[in-house]
């Protein structure tokens, strides 16, 4: 019988351990090549690993929540069905239902730890013959905060309680939802076994989840009845909260361009009426509001030209009228000084994700015209708030775009982070009375922000690419003659 045990790639560079989220397979489940096995989150982002093996699963190395180290054995795959000890008798592990993340609270008055790290060699399950171990149930999962053990030295468990029937009427139904959508269901305190699917093949959606929390009864506890329940968030008052992955990452990154780039922030408040009235047009015809599939997507699906992508487009611009706004400050190892002009506009887009704040990378953005960019950033921010960003395309940004005008903020400055000269921030769209043409008239008014790296950029240089991208706001018809 061939094992091969599967080690944690290298998922990036500078990445060097992942946290497992969730195994999707379990002892005994046949795998085929390249089928996915689990999903691990990095401090770039959330990937499912395929597998390089076909075969059985053999053994899990991990827990879900456990964070190793790249080179770690996560499971081994044996060429032929694997056999297990169920109650002294030698049977064939038949394939185990793919269950969902259990959120695991601590006892009341506990203080959540940080959960430990394990040498690569260390095996939570054994192969055969060994202790039954149960994987599949609700319950029969490895309990995150316990010290980690191996299965001989564990008493062998109580067997899983049978399934309830899914809310289709069919008993142990699988469970079909994306990582994403468990991921929303665990902080709002769904059981996804109770949540009617309305999506494709039976597939539980953002929606459904969402409706089963605002349905789901408010409890209030009696005396001494234990914890509140969560709040929708998903966090308690009081709780400590692990910071890993994404977050970790952005924390980090943050902290750094604080204490070590020199910043500082000019704004302006621009009159976007015009803008919006074009796109009201182009939204109207649909030949001149989308673009082509040839332009942009590649495929069959048009693209919507929003705001935000025209606005996009309208920094880029700036950018080619002011290139020190696309540089970087390095520092020799003599002590010496350079700012390097970036050869192409590299536009991250700063996008709230469930797993933190995330700015995927439009590369070589100066390159693309409207329709190709609008479609880029669909296709990037689609990906980005469902977790499926690649960490390839989470590297190697030269000027960042953030819009917190979603959130109903007018103005904000933002932090520049190391490696770039200026953040460009989007306030919110308002109505204001203002002087149009020798009239007082109501406007549609949005406040522009630019953060700048003060070594790159001083004060006159910033407003003067602030103003670039202002003029073209204020008369969008003058990016479509000149670009």
């Amino acid at each position: 019988m061939t094992r091969r045990d599967f080690l944690l790639p290298d998922l990036g560079e500078g990445l060097a351990e992942a946290e497992i989220v969730q195994w999707l397979v379990r002892p005994g489940d046949p795998v085929a090549l390249n089928q996915p096995l689990v999903e691990v989150e990095t401090a770039k982002a959330a990937v499912e690993i395929p597998s390089p093996y076909a075969g059985v699963v053999a053994a899990l190395h991990c827990a879900e929540g456990e964070l190793v180290p790249v080179g770690t054995a996560l499971l081994t795959v044996a060429a032929e069905s694997v056999a297990v000890a169920v109650a002294g008798t030698e049977e064939e592990a038949p394939p185990s239902p793919v269950v969902g993340r259990t959120p695991v609270e601590p006892a009341a008055g506990e203080v959540p730890r940080r959960r430990p790290r394990r040498p690569a060699h260390a095996g939570l399950v054994a192969a055969a013959p060994a202790a039954p171990v149960q994987l599949a149930g609700p319950v029969a999962r490895v309990e995150r905060l316990a010290p980690l053990a191996r299965v001989a030295d564990t008493p062998q468990r109580p067997p899983a309680p049978l399934v309830p029937p899914r809310p289709n009427g069919l008993p142990g139904a699988k469970v079909l939802a994306a990582p994403p959508v468990r991921r929303l269901a665990r902080d709002l305190g769904v059981d996804l076994g109770t949540v009617h699917p309305t999506g494709p093949n039976g597939t539980i959606a953002r929606a459904d989840v969402t409706a089963a929390a605002t349905l789901a009864p408010e409890v209030t506890p009696a005396p001494d009845a234990g914890p509140a329940r969560p709040a929708r968030s998903g966090v308690r008052p009081g709780e400590r909260i692990p910071v890993r992955g994404v977050a970790r990452q952005m924390a980090l990154a943050m902290e750094h361009s604080a204490f070590q780039v020199p910043q500082a922030t000019v704004q302006r408040t621009v009159d976007v009426t015009g803008l919006l009235d074009l796109l009201a047009r182009w939204r109207a015809d649909p030949a001149a509001g989308q673009a082509t599939a040839d332009e942009a997507t590649g495929g069959d699906r048009p693209v919507r030209i929003t705001s935000l992508a025209f606005i996009s487009r309208a920094v880029v611009a700036a950018v080619a009228r002011h290139p020190l706004a696309n540089a970087r400050w390095l520092t020799a190892a003599d002590g010496s000084n350079e700012i390097e002009v970036y050869p192409a506009v590299n536009l991250g887009v700063a996008v709230a994700s469930e797993r933190g704040l995330v700015v995927p990378v439009i590369p070589a953005a100066d390159r693309l015209g409207l329709p190709a960019l609008a479609g880029e950033l669909a296709s990037l921010v689609e990906a980005a708030r469902a977790g499926r960003t690649p960490p390839a395309r989470m590297r190697g940004s030269t000027i960042t775009v953030s819009n917190v005008g979603v959130f109903g903020v007018d103005s904000a400055a933002g932090l520049v982070r190391e490696g770039e000269a200026a953040l460009v921030v989007l306030g919110a769209i308002r109505d204001a009375a203002a002087v149009w043409q020798g009239q007082i008239q109501v406007r549609r008014v949005m406040t522009v922000s630019v953060s700048f790296d003060h070594r790159i950029l001083h004060g006159e240089a910033a407003s003067r690419f602030l103003g670039e991208i202002a003029a073209v706001l204020a008369d969008p018809v003058s990016l479509l003659l000149h670009g």
